[in-house]
């Protein structure tokens, strides 16, 4: 089946036009989706208010659902193309121009362009990600922002300052790693904030249990604000470690140094969530 959609709406998005061709056989679907669209509200497709905005672009896709009488599922759909967005916004984060093009199949996927550009935000990634037991990822990113309280109202946290963050992914569903480093300025969470930050750190998600990823970090701030308090230099070495069997929470193992002025405290220890 083959068509087209003219001067059409849907989501709140008007599409000036939209072709469409629709293949079904062997118990699977496959639709093929080119066209441009204006006005695409996020809010509406995730229902999710924070993420309230306007999207223009277009898209030229391929997406299959393999035996979609047996249920849909996200190992079930195959998706190839790309998406290129005009002026758009997400929340109050504003986006010149962006570009997703890759393909994913199998749990595991090869993404070969992924570029962001705006005023707020800057993103760029490409490589291959590896959601199976059998595959490799080899995914690189690099994400900067300079108004990270854009994106803390997306997300629902009081963030600001700004931030680079350079990390790759690997490994794949059993051992899922990333590893990177961050820097910021005048960043900070609340009334907290410091001058300055770098950070290191790995993170390892064994398979794709968010509740069991272990964290490692080494930190360095510089004119710190925390609880009323100046800091002149925090450096720090921490480890997330996920709760075990019969815990209620994970834990913090933590070794600082702090200093103040001609003052400075060594801390060490743990600490432990309920």
């Amino acid at each position: 089946v083959t068509g087209a959609l003219v001067d059409s709406s849907m989501f709140g998005a008007t599409f000036p036009r939209l072709d469409v061709a629709t293949t079904v056989g062997g118990g699977d679907i496959r639709v093929d989706t080119m066209g441009s669209f204006a006005n695409l509200d996020p809010a509406i497709v995730t229902n999710n208010t924070r993420v309230a905005g306007m999207l223009n672009g277009t898209v030229d896709a391929e997406t299959t659902i393999r035996k979609y009488v047996a249920g849909v599922t996200v190992d079930s759909i195959d998706v190839a193309g790309r998406v290129d967005l005009g002026p758009s916004t997400i929340g109050e984060l504003a986006i010149d121009s962006a570009v997703v093009d890759g393909q994913y199949a199998n749990r595991q996927g090869q993404i070969r362009q992924l570029a962001i550009a705006g005023a707020d935000v800057n993103v760029t990634a490409q490589g291959a990600i590896a959601l199976n037991e059998t595959g490799s990822s080899n995914l690189t990113v690099h994400a900067e922002s300079a108004a990270l309280e854009r994106i803390g109202e997306i997300i629902g946290q009081p963030i600001k300052g700004a931030a680079i963050i350079d990390a790759t992914v690997t490994g794949n569903a059993r051992d899922l790693r990333a590893a990177g480093m961050l820097t910021g300025s005048n960043i900070g969470h609340g009334a907290n904030e410091a001058l300055t930050v770098s950070s290191t750190f790995s993170a390892v998600m064994p398979n794709l249990a968010p509740a069991e990823t272990r964290v490692e970090a080494s930190t360095m701030a510089t004119f710190l604000e925390v609880g009323g308090q100046t800091i002149n230099q925090l450096t720090a070495d921490t480890t997330y470690i996920p709760a075990g069997p019969g815990e209620n929470g994970g834990r913090v193992d933590f070794k600082a140094v702090a200093q103040q002025g001609v003052r400075q405290l060594a801390a060490g220890g743990s600490v432990v969530f309920d």
